[in-house]
């Protein structure tokens, strides 16, 4: 296995102990009509000049996506707050639980890196992923390189750049683990993979499940 996707597979591991499923497909399903009633809303207010509209577009689906994280964390029982996270006047959801903690950004581009906010990079300093990872596979316990807590940044993304309904609805969606020095991705995941590390879990249990074994009747000894 090669350093990525040991990083990769170390992740969903805390993801599928960390935080429930329903998190990540209710997020994932909210998160599409979301897209479409605020570009419906902004694409039919009146007081928007045309040239006006996908700036709006942009700001008022940040607001809107801040939102979900908060309310569909707590409704799975995850830790969220919106008042921990203060920089340059604006308020930014954090949500987590044990060693997964996230926060959201939308970006134009899928997989685009964020900007560098002081806040990102002081999250990003718990990811201790080795860029020489290769150097640290093979007979070294997974508990000397493989960190045990990660933040990460669920960025979402449209379909394309244009103000028209077919190229703003929800392009991508996914989980990134920057690297502590926040220049690059250390993982990369969408909510596709994420929710088939659920059921492939399901799977192994379902196979690994005990089962009570019937010893044969004996008759009196003679």
């Amino acid at each position: 296995m090669d350093p990525e996707q040991a990083y990769q597979q170390h992740v969903l591991s805390l993801l599928t102990r960390d935080t429930p499923v329903g998190f990540w497909r209710g997020y994932q399903d909210r998160a599409r009509a979301l897209y479409q009633d605020v570009f419906s809303s902004v694409s039919s207010d009146p007081r928007l000049n045309t040239s006006q509209r996908l700036s709006k577009l942009w700001q008022e689906r940040h607001f809107a996506m801040e939102w979900l994280l908060i309310d569909e964390a707590k409704q799975n029982g995850v830790p969220a707050s919106d008042k921990m996270i203060i920089e340059n006047n604006c308020v930014f959801s954090l949500v987590g639980h044990a060693g997964v903690k996230m926060t959201q950004k939308y970006v134009r581009e899928h997989g685009s890196l964020p900007s560098p906010a002081k806040f990102r990079k002081q999250l990003a300093a718990v990811n201790a992923f080795y860029r020489q990872g290769g150097l640290l596979l093979g007979d070294e316990p997974d508990d000397l390189y493989l960190p045990p807590e990660i933040n990460g940044i669920v960025l979402h993304s449209p379909v394309g750049p244009r103000f028209i309904e077919e190229h703003q609805a929800l392009g991508a969606i996914g989980f990134y683990v920057p690297y502590k020095d926040f220049r690059g991705w250390a993982v990369q995941l969408t909510f596709i993979e994420i929710l088939g590390a659920y059921e492939a879990l399901a799977t192994r249990e379902d196979r690994v499940r005990p089962t009570l074994r019937k010893m044969p009747k004996r008759g009196n000894d003679e």
